[in-house]
């Protein structure tokens, strides 16, 4: 096929080849039978080029999902298109004759094309939106307008956790500046830095989520050196490095006079300064009217928006004549749409990657996320994107999250929506139907919290310091609500459960001075609960007292030495065989008459984890002084457990640190534990 030539409009409505005009007619003539399909369709990737440089839309979308997951490389013959059936849609894949790699390309959706401009969907814009070819272009931006007018006109949700006015210590104040002033001499364009003590601003305020990147030196910040100085002349909008160029001009575009920006709103080198402004984290982002998120960008120079093929952000829409058994073949449009948009634009992103992201995303009322393919739209009550501007129903299409783990984007919106439940819940009236439905949101928010550790976790942080601190103000949103105790990572009332994090790998070091033993921000990586939540823990017997807990980690001061005790009385069951895997345990008793300690020594069998490796856990306690100290007993016939040991320094002499958890199911092990006498616990101090 001639590159050169562009390809006329087939029957099916876009541009086709004729390898693509020969699959879609093979489909209707398949019509229900879909199931397993296969098509032989080019006989190379070079083909497929050059059918796409001519204009052939489906080929485009193929060439374009398989050079952006980097499998152009090599020589694929013989490509075979296949679909499987869904149901609600059918999934398209494409394969080789010479290889057993397969590609998920994207779906058919089996009902007619979505509307484009649903009745009950008000927007302030031309309601035929085809996307342009670049994301920084006003036409893309409009429809940000559109989604931001909607939200906070029609949306129930969105209006009803409004609150009211508050301003961070800083703003950048952009008001002053024209639309046209960008374009016709930036080198006029002045943001002044405002603070708002001394001036009230006069309208809401954005925030910018952003990557500080590699060179954190380079970027520009704000410093105690340069403040006066900043105070009086501002930044230049020529010296901003590009991301934060883009978000202010998008911003201004959006009618807003104020944006925040971290970097220059917060003096970088002021300990005092940042202390107290990452304490008010949680209301800098919960009072915006909306969070840009530079989603695709890595850094401060790589800019928020980027040029594209607009052929592969809008769905596109054939027009076919299914043979279905027993009906004249009617022509119907179907949407085809390339998959895992949501999770391509946003969770994938490098945004994303980073901890101190997942408290500004959970915390703005709205988002909009700058992927580097289109712009998508983020609020309580919608989730959309260019090529699905009214409504991206994750729900209905499949395949755009994923399964095993709970995605931010529904993460967020739950908890949201519970903490909006919880303060719209009138307090003062009486009634058990009323406590119930407290009870029961407090429950929820509670067994939230796992999800939410597992998740920021997972991401990266710069300072390991900073591991308590970049969730500090998701804690504060929720203690607001909660009225709980909030402690090192964890909640006081939740504590017998919550106790009973694990690390995904074992740690090669630890960060006490983050966090204590008992809490999972003592270790780096991902951490989890086996067991489910509070519910969990209702339904099963506390092994344990709580005698008292000493929060010293829980604060936005990354300096000094903290140490938080947790004071418990508990069963110390005393480990004995091989290292690693302990095969009988000892129980010091206390008998009825005396106070003689009587050895009780059995066989027990159970699933061990250590939080570190062998030789960091040998620098942590005395050797030879691993306890297991029961927890929970569940009602299924098992119980889990701490792994504790006394300190090995000598100025720590008396307290115990944490060093794993356990599970176990071996019967006789489990009745003893259940039947030890409450008198044979010992008091101890984790710290």
């Amino acid at each position: 096929m001639d590159p050169n030539v562009t390809l006329p409009n087939s029957r099916f409505g876009p541009r086709l080849c004729e390898y693509c005009i020969g699959f879609f007619s093979w489909l209707e003539r398949r019509g229900s039978r879909l199931d397993s399909f296969r098509y032989e369709h080019h006989p190379s990737t070079d083909s497929l080029k050059s059918a796409s440089q001519s204009g052939c839309y489906l080929c485009a979308i193929l060439e374009y999902v398989l050079r952006d997951r980097q499998n152009m490389k090599g020589t694929y013959n013989g490509m075979i298109l296949r679909l499987l059936d869904f149901g609600i849609s059918i999934m398209l894949c494409l394969g080789f004759k010479n290889s057993e790699k397969v590609f998920t390309i994207g779906f058919i959706v089996k009902a007619p094309a979505i509307d484009s401009n649903p009745p009950n969907t008000p927007l302030n814009r031309d309601t035929h939106y085809a996307p342009p070819i670049s994301t920084g272009c006003s036409q893309a931006w409009e429809l940000c307008r559109s989604w931001l007018d909607n939200c906070i006109r029609t949306h129930e949700k969105c209006k009803a956790s409004q609150r009211a006015a508050w301003y961070p210590k800083r703003l950048l104040c952009i008001g002053g500046i024209n639309n046209g002033d960008f374009n016709n001499d930036p080198r006029r364009v002045n943001i002044q830095l405002h603070e708002t003590q001394e001036k009230t601003p006069t309208g809401p305020y954005m925030t910018l989520s952003h990557c500080w990147g590699d060179n954190i030196n380079d970027m520009l910040r704000l410093g105690e050196d340069s403040y006066k100085k900043r105070l009086s002349d501002g930044f230049t909008y020529e010296e901003l490095p590009q991301t934060f160029k883009d978000a202010v001009r998008l911003c201004r575009f959006l009618d807003c006079e104020y944006i925040w920006i971290d970097s220059l709103c917060i003096i970088q080198n002021s300990p005092n300064d940042w202390t107290h402004e990452s304490r008010t984290m949680a209301d800098v982002y919960q009072h915006s009217i909306c969070n840009i998120a530079a989603t695709a960008s890595t850094g401060p120079t790589k800019g928020c928006f980027y040029p594209r093929n607009p052929i592969i952000v809008a769905p596109m829409e054939i027009t076919l004549r299914m043979r279905i058994e027993g009906r004249r073949p009617s022509p119907k449009k179907y949407t085809f749409f390339i998959g895992s948009k949501w999770n391509t634009n946003v969770e994938e992103a490098p945004l994303n990657t980073r901890a101190w992201v997942l408290q500004e995303r959970i915390l703005a009322p709205r988002q909009i996320h700058c992927g580097r393919e289109q712009l998508l739209w983020e609020c309580p009550q919608l989730t959309a994107c260019e090529a699905f501007p009214f409504a991206m129903e994750t729900q209905e299409l499949p395949h755009f999250e994923d399964p095993k783990m709970e995605s931010p984007l529904k993460l967020s919106s739950k908890l949201q929506e519970l903490v909006f439940e919880l303060e719209k819940t009138p307090s003062h009236h009486n009634g058990a139907a009323l406590e119930t439905r407290i009870a029961r949101l407090k429950d929820d928010l509670h067994q939230t919290w796992p999800s939410i550790v597992k998740t920021y976790s997972s991401r990266h942080l710069t300072n390991k310091s900073d591991r308590l601190v970049a969730l500090y103000g998701v804690a504060c949103r929720i203690q607001n609500v909660l009225k709980d105790e909030y402690v090192a990572g964890l909640w006081r009332s939740q504590l017998p459960w919550q106790l009973l994090w694990q690390a995904r790998e074992r740690g090669g070091s630890t960060l006490y001075n983050i966090g204590p033993s008992w809490s999972w921000a003592s270790l780096d990586g991902m951490i989890y609960w086996k067991v489910p939540g509070l519910n969990w823990g209702v339904q099963s017997d506390i092994m344990l007292d709580i005698l008292d807990v000493h929060n010293g980690h829980t604060t936005t001061d990354t300096s000094g030495r903290k140490e938080s005790r947790l004071a418990l009385r508990c069963f110390l069951y005393k480990l004995h065989g091989p290292k690693g895997k302990y095969t009988h345990i000892s129980l010091r008793t206390h008998q009825l008459s005396n106070t003689e300690h009587i050895a009780l020594e059995f066989h027990c069998t159970w699933d061990l984890r250590f939080d570190v490796t062998d030789d960091v856990l040998d620098s942590l306690i005395l050797p030879d002084q691993v306890y297991a100290v029961p927890v929970l007993s569940g009602s299924h016939g098992c119980v889990d457990g701490l792994f504790v040991g006394p300190c090995r320094e000598k100025e720590k002499v008396g307290f115990y640190r944490r060093v794993g958890t356990w599970w176990c199911i071996e019967e006789r092990t489990v009745q003893h534990m259940r039947s030890a006498a409450d008198k044979d616990k010992e008091a101890i101090t984790l710290i």
